[in-house]
């Protein structure tokens, strides 16, 4: 039986390292650091007073849209697009900024990325998680009376800070994109509950319109 003997090269290198890793004699300097990483870095002591965030910087859990609003959040003028709510505390009862066909349009395209996951496409409230029972209870339908009869502002609120089981949304959807899906469930909640012809005119281009 042959007896496999170890490369003097790997006795060698095995030396060299015994060797770099002591120092030779006792000391009490600290070893040294060879990879220091991320060991060492300035910290904050508890009560310590915190150093002022540079320009342009958006804090974990902000999306830039909503840190753009945020020098004049709570001022009249953007008081009602940033929270909807009006200066008096109640919730605004339309969407404060224009809404067209293509507002509606856009309402719907965010509405089925971030909202039909639960509520479905249409707002029944019977989409495939829901369906396959994973333990999720079902949202209220978004043409029930209750969500009907809310103010915008309230369903603006909800979207943004979530309600029951629905999360917020405030940091996955800019704020324009939020009154945009509003502005899409009201789409929705007409389409329910009532007939095309009973849609005054002046709206029904919000809803509908021929491409031809």
């Amino acid at each position: 039986m042959k007896i496999r003997r170890k490369s003097p090269l790997v006795t060698l290198s095995l030396l060299a390292v015994l060797l770099l890793s002591c120092r030779g004699q006792i000391s009490d300097k600290p070893p040294i650091h060879l990879n220091p990483n991320m060991d060492f870095q300035p910290r904050k002591d508890a009560q310590e007073l915190s150093r002022e965030l540079p320009e342009g910087v958006v804090a974990f859990g902000e999306s830039a849209r909503v840190r753009e609003f945020d020098r004049d959040k709570y001022s009249p003028e953007k008081l009602a697009f940033n929270t909807g709510k009006q200066v008096n505390g109640e919730y605004v009862a339309k969407v404060p900024v224009p809404v067209n066909y293509e507002f509606v349009k856009r309402g719907q395209s965010r509405f089925n990325i971030y909202c039909a996951t639960c509520h479905d496409r249409v707002g029944t409230s019977r989409s495939i998680i829901i369906q396959r029972g994973v333990g999720i209870p079902p949202p209220p339908l978004l043409a029930s009376e209750n969500i009907v009869n809310n103010p915008d502002g309230r369903i603006f609120e909800t979207i943004t800070y979530g309600r029951g089981n629905m999360s917020g949304y405030a940091v996955q959807i800019d704020l324009e994109d939020r009154w945009a899906i509003v502005a899409y469930v009201r789409a929705l909640q007409k389409s329910r509950n009532q007939n095309f012809k009973d849609v005054a005119p002046s709206e029904r281009y919000l809803y509908y319109r021929d491409e031809k």
